[in-house]
């Protein structure tokens, strides 16, 4: 068994009476989550177990939890898009146990992160140098990689680009 913290209602969203109702005044985040003891995960194929040592928390993680977010999981659900913590158990020759990496839990829904094991596919995983330290990275995928995207895929910005950051 291990902790985890769990969403258990959507906040921006009244379950009584049968279907959701939005709300004017939205619950407070903290009365929809709580820490519970759940089943640690199964290993699946092309899959690793990260031991989570930092989870990013977010913008899309708050939403996620209103259920205003593109993706609305189902009740109950642990949160969380990022984490970076060391492999425990690898299904897949990419990654070993003892490996230092981070990950995004896209592949997942945009869950499970916020929890003391994360199973995750190999395909979202990336290494982290060891001289860097985990907790730098745990924000990666929500701030740098949408950036990254945004800048080199969409803009094709390069070295000669001139570039206005304003927030």
């Amino acid at each position: 068994m291990m902790k985890a913290v769990q969403c258990h209602a959507f906040a921006a969203f009244s379950n009584s009476g049968g279907k959701p109702q939005l709300l004017k005044n939205f619950n407070s985040l903290r009365s929809v989550l709580q820490m519970d003891i759940i089943p640690k995960p199964i290993i699946e194929p092309n899959h690793v177990i990260i031991e989570t040592h930092y989870a990013g928390i977010q913008y899309p993680d708050a939403l996620q939890a209103q259920g205003l977010y593109q993706v609305r999981p189902r009740l109950p659900y642990i949160p969380g898009l990022d984490v970076t913590g060391v492999v425990i158990e690898s299904a897949t020759s990419n990654f070993s146990k003892g490996d230092r990496v981070y990950a995004t839990t896209t592949q997942n829904g945009g869950t499970g992160a916020l929890a003391e094991q994360t199973l995750v596919s190999a395909e979202s995983v990336y290494k982290i140098p060891d001289n860097v330290h985990l907790s730098e990275c745990a924000n990666l995928g929500r701030n740098f990689f949408a950036s990254f995207h945004s800048l080199k895929t969409i803009g094709e910005i390069d070295e000669n680009s001139l570039v206005l950051v304003d927030g």
